[in-house]
């Protein structure tokens, strides 16, 4: 499937070729992962050291200067750049493309400087070490600028993000959009939106379905002290909850994306850091995140037909049923998307078959 956002010339490359079969299952039989790409390292102003896979494009000269943007992939919570290892070889040799591993996560470190709780225990912008979207964002950005140095100008990006991965891309859209030439968000809606549907009119229906997001935002060291005593259990079980029978997640045979989310978190040496990384980033979206969408004008509280539009880069939207059945997923970034910039796609059947799509 090759989506063009309307009202974009596919001349000055605005647009993201997605094969939907790549990204409804897994390829067993590909080639091994991430073929032509090299691993580094880079440092960033904020204290993180982001490891990246990197794969220069055919036509260097064509990305780096006034051609195809520089596709950035990022993934999603408990996962790493490794989910996108088959995804890569549909994407053709003349794009180059950057997948990083987000700060705190697998072999990214992130710099959290943890101070004191208050003793009350209540969650303060001030007394909770958390790494935001926008700093992420800001990390990201950094990184693509020091690998793709030497650009005649202003490298342009397209970001195209899963889970918490699409957070960051739209967040990174909305702070740097003279870099951003168009954005891929797979299931989700803007973080205001789930925390403003977790409510007491609606039964707390959402509230039960992403449960994760109060328990991992929980003042420290409670939900990390809960993961750590059993952590295979808890990662496989939030994983097998999310993906849904057809993935084979509870089956006998553990499919290789379940090895390789849960892997990390398992590590003796460093699992427990990425554990709190995790719930750092979920303390994040309780918070930092919330407020950042709000003062950008992202606000479930205003009428369907006020919402100011606010991304002025091409948005492409994948949802899966799971997704539209608890929220208005067309109605809400056709709002915030500039008309004839945005194209909204639906995912074939209620779960993916190759792992989870939490929002």
């Amino acid at each position: 499937m090759t989506a063009r956002p309307s009202g974009h010339p596919s001349g000055e490359g605005y647009f993201l070729i997605v094969h939907k079969d790549s990204l409804s299952r897994t390829n067993k039989h590909a080639m091994a992962p991430f073929p032509g790409f090299h691993d580094v390292y880079t440092d960033c102003p904020s204290g993180a050291r982001v490891f990246s896979r990197l794969r220069i494009g055919a036509d260097v000269q064509a990305s780096l200067g006034h051609g195809l943007p520089i596709l950035i992939l990022l993934h999603g919570y408990r996962q790493a750049g490794l989910m996108f290892k088959h995804f890569v070889n549909e994407i053709p040799l003349h794009w180059s493309v950057l997948v990083p591993d987000l700060p705190g996560i697998t072999h990214t470190c992130a710099y959290i400087q943890v101070r004191k709780q208050h003793k009350a225990h209540r969650p303060s912008l001030e007394t909770r070490a958390r790494t935001p979207s926008a700093q992420w964002a800001q990390d990201i950005l950094h990184v693509a600028d020091a690998l793709f140095g030497g650009a005649a100008e202003p490298l342009r990006l397209v970001v195209f993000g899963h889970d918490r991965g699409a957070r960051v891309a739209y967040r990174f859209a909305l702070d740097h959009p003279a870099r951003v030439a168009g954005i891929a968000l797979l299931d989700i809606v803007p973080t205001s939106h789930v925390w403003g549907a977790m409510r007491f009119e609606d039964g707390h229906k959402e509230t039960h379905r992403t449960h994760h997001w109060i328990t991992l935002a929980a003042p420290r060291p409670l939900p990390e002290t809960m993961i750590a005593a059993n952590p295979e259990f808890y990662f496989k079980h939030t994983l097998a909850g999310w993906a849904g029978a057809g993935s084979g997640a509870r089956g006998e045979h553990e499919p290789e994306w379940v090895r390789d989310a849960v892997a990390p978190y398992l590590d003796p040496q460093r699992g427990w850091d990425r554990i709190v990384a995790s719930c750092e980033d979920y303390r994040a979206g309780a918070t930092h995140d919330l407020a950042d969408d709000l003062a950008s004008g992202i606000d479930p509280r205003k009428a369907p037909g006020l919402a100011k539009p606010l991304f002025a880069c091409p948005l492409l939207i994948l949802s899966s049923q799971h997704l539209r059945a608890r929220f208005d997923v067309d109605g809400i970034w056709t709002a915030l998307g500039v008309p004839g910039n945005g194209m909204v796609a639906e995912l074939p059947g209620r779960r993916r078959v190759d792992g989870p799509l939490p929002c």
